[in-house]
């Protein structure tokens, strides 16, 4: 493998300034003395295969000695037998390799920040920077992107109903992408982990990809909250918040995650309904989920027929969590298939997740093997629930 041995010299000399930041950071001991004989020095001495390369490595420290970075310690100078270097001010280092010291990016975060300096997830965000702690994707860079992101959440919560995502982003930001590009930032200030889906934390702040109408097929009635009494049939679409509650609603209720099915089950493709199909696209928003909780209390045994994937399986847990909150339970419908071939191979991460899913929701029935595939509902046959 071909390098220059210039930019190995800066390589390491990047990695000596790295170690005095973390050092800085952890309250450790500062180290400034690199042997040759010792790592990372000799690592990087063992590269340099011939005298040439080892002149220009060595000249690339000079350049640094030159500008009062380093000090050169030789046993035998016209040999090239280097002993020591030695780190004698780390800030001309840094203003030599043109890099930005780590405390002074971390300073500029606190600067950018300041006015949120009392908000805990800001806060910890901060100490852990300054400590060179994990903070899931964040950098003190990103500083920028948590004050925007802490921007979009507040709008959003001033605002009575769902918000199209790219229209609150242009309100805010007079860009239609920019909320697009926040999503670590946006799931940390929400305290959410790396396993919980950005659409779901989105949906839970009120922020759509767009607005979801409610739409509902079945023998019964939907009561609106201005006393009408409608019949869904095909189907109804309603806007979430004038839906009251559902009157004769069969044997069943079950949501759907597609329209497709959805639309198929509607016009009897799956046999005359025996109960009722609602249809939930994608994670509910704030108003859908309120709705949903509406329906969930008609009194039949509440279903949920989603992709086989892991998507699909955080679909299910949401529906499922608000349906608790009604003293209800959802079962999975048709999510439970030992598919031999679909859309993909799920990854083992995919299907731990699936499982822990399932492990904490009681749906043994559909914990996943490894090898199992996604399935998408469309690819099978309409099939309802006793």
């Amino acid at each position: 493998m071909q390098f220059k041995p210039a930019a190995l010299a800066e390589q390491f000399l990047t990695d000596v300034l790295k170690r005095s930041d973390r050092a800085v950071a952890h309250g450790s001991a500062l180290k400034n003395y690199f042997p040759a004989k010792s790592n990372p020095l000799k690592a990087v001495l063992n590269k340099l295969r011939t005298r040439t390369e080892q002149d220009q490595f060595f000249t690339a420290l000079r350049l640094a000695e030159r500008d009062g970075a380093i000090q050169l310690e030789w046993n035998d100078l016209s040999a090239g037998d280097l002993k020591c270097v030695y780190a004698c001010n780390f800030d001309r280092l840094a203003g030599h390799l043109n890099i930005e010291r780590y405390g002074s990016t971390v300073e500029k975060a606190r600067l950018i920040l300041s006015s949120l300096c009392n908000v805990p997830r800001v806060k910890l965000l901060l100490d852990s920077w300054a400590s060179m702690a994990a903070t899931g994707r964040l950098r003190p860079e990103n500083a920028s992107d948590v004050l925007d992101a802490w921007r979009a959440i507040q709008a959003a919560s001033l605002l009575d109903d769902d918000i199209p995502q790219r229209r609150l982003s242009c309100r805010v930001f007079d860009d239609s992408k920019r909320i697009e590009s926040l999503s670590s930032a946006i799931r940390w200030l929400a305290n959410e982990g790396e396993e919980t889906d950005i659409e779901e934390i989105f949906a839970n702040l009120g922020i759509v990809r767009f607005p979801q109408p409610l739409l509902i097929a079945g023998p019964g009635f939907v009561i609106t909250r201005d006393g009408q009494r409608l019949s869904p049939k095909p189907y109804l679409g309603f806007h979430p918040t004038s839906v009251k509650s559902l009157e004769s609603p069969g044997s069943y209720l079950m949501t759907v995650e597609n329209q497709t099915t959805f639309n198929e089950f509607a016009m009897g493709h799956g046999g005359q309904l025996e109960g009722t199909i609602v249809f939930v696209n994608g994670q509910p928003g704030t108003r859908l989920a309120i709705a949903l909780k509406q329906l969930y209390s008609c009194g039949v045994p509440l279903y949920h027929w989603g992709d086989q994937d892991l998507g699909g399986f955080y679909i299910l847990d949401r529906l499922n969590r608000l349906a608790n909150e009604v003293g209800e339970f959802v079962t999975p419908w048709m999510m439970n298939l030992p598919a031999k071939s679909g859309r993909k191979t799920l990854s083992t991460n995919e299907i731990d997740r699936i499982n822990r899913i399932c492990d904490e929701q009681g749906w043994d029935q559909c914990r996943l093997q490894p090898g199992a595939f996604a399935v998408e509902q469309e690819a099978l046959d309409l099939t309802q629930p006793p």
